[in-house]
């Protein structure tokens, strides 16, 4: 018998358009291999078998996982859903002889140095980059540019990111084997969310978060204001995302790139192969009826896409996340009148449930996802009335 294994640290209802299984995978024999730390799982009945590990460096560990399920079944493709297992199911699929994404090419997404020479490659600006290796040339480095971005060179979004101010700190935390040490950026941080096939844009749509993603720590509310309007930087991006997929010879893919700008230029922040998380996918898909996650699962079953043409219309959207700050109950969400201008809610905890303070940017306690509006002034006005008087209740 021949299966299709989907491996994803995402909740299951990513799969899922309606309440319903994707199409292009309603007809085929599923074996699923979720993260231990999946918020929902498939219900019993819908497949072969479930496997529940740690997908984190997993390389090694879903090789053998895989091996032993091809023992029983063959293996017709593996697809991931999301940014954590690229590089591990990139590495099983070369270890089993199965083609799709390789390692290179996986690496050119999830790789933070490989990412910026691409980018550079590509005619990309990036934030100046630290290369020495004392005290004193780092504090040097921080007293020419204020402040910097100390992260991993290879994990996913902005797990493990700090920005710094203090040299010594830095220095201590720093390890030049797995991180990277870059110069802080205080321009607008933007994403362009994309879908590519045969090296040709089919899809795009241009958000900007109102706060950098990093800075989950000190704000409770973080919203991506979502619009495919036609503007010179959105223009601007889609160029400048060819031109590094050209570089990185990647011809398909549903890919989240983010970028600071002023406005008119563009600095890469990094660049993913996989649909926006934190509900951009889902707010893209109730204006302009494109599910990403379902083009994301197609082009790697080798499909033709769901989405034929770029929609004429013009949408404004905007997901909301929301990070407690502290620990305790979750006893209530009020939206009051405003309820009117949400599409719906996605609840990472349910309300009654304990909570933990958020650690990093994917530690939302729920995300909202609104409905249309009817410009993109009416839409910054909206978000800004919810954060100023949405009751979220976190009792000790």
């Amino acid at each position: 018998m021949s299966v299709t294994v989907i491996v994803s640290r995402s909740a299951y209802d990513c799969l899922e358009s309606n309440g319903q299984l994707f199409e292009c995978l309603a007809d085929r024999e599923l074996v699923y291999v979720f993260s231990v730390r999946a918020s929902n799982l498939p219900p019993k009945g819908s497949y072969k078998e479930l496997h529940l590990i740690e997908l984190r460096d997993a390389e090694e560990q879903l090789t053998q996982l895989l091996k032993s399920i091809q023992c029983r079944y063959d293996i017709e493709q593996v697809v991931y859903v999301s940014e954590q297992e690229v590089i591990p199911v990139a590495y099983a699929q070369q270890a089993l002889g199965l083609s799709n994404l390789t390692v290179k090419k996986a690496q050119n997404f999830r790789d933070k140095p490989r990412m910026n020479g691409l980018a550079e490659q590509a005619g990309i600006e990036v934030n100046p980059i630290y290369q020495g290796s004392s005290l004193e040339e780092l504090s040097t480095f921080i007293e020419r540019y204020g402040k910097v971005v100390l992260k991993p060179t290879a994990e996913a979004g902005s797990v493990g990111v700090h920005m710094l101010t203090e040299a010594a700190l830095a220095f201590e935390m720093y390890d030049p084997e797995t991180m990277l040490i870059q110069a802080y950026n205080p321009n607008d941080l933007y994403h362009l969310d994309a879908l590519v096939r045969d090296n040709q844009l089919v899809f795009s749509s241009l958000g900007q978060y109102s706060v950098p993603c990093a800075d989950y720590a000190t704000e409770k509310w973080k919203a991506s204001l979502i619009s495919n309007q036609a503007t010179a930087l959105h223009a601007t991006a889609t160029a400048a995302l060819m031109r590094y997929l050209s570089a990185a010879d990647v011809q398909n893919g549903v890919f989240h790139f983010e970028f600071f700008s002023d406005g008119d230029n563009l600095t890469l922040c990094e660049i993913a192969i996989r649909p926006g998380g934190g509900g951009i996918a889902q707010a893209i898909d109730n204006v302009h009826g494109i599910n990403l996650f379902d083009e994301h699962i197609r082009w790697q079953l080798g499909l033709p896409a769901a989405c034929k043409n770029k929609t004429n219309q013009t949408y404004y959207t905007a997901t909301m996340s929301y990070f407690n700050k502290e620990s305790g109950r979750f006893t209530k969400l009020d939206l009051a009148s405003l309820s009117e201008q949400v599409n719906s809610i996605k609840y990472m905890s349910k309300i009654g449930q304990s909570v933990q303070t958020a650690r990093n940017g994917s530690d939302e306690l729920f995300y909202l996802l609104l409905n249309n509006q009817p410009s993109y002034h009416q839409l910054l006005q909206t978000v800004d009335e919810i954060i100023d008087n949405a009751e979220v209740n976190i009792n000790h």
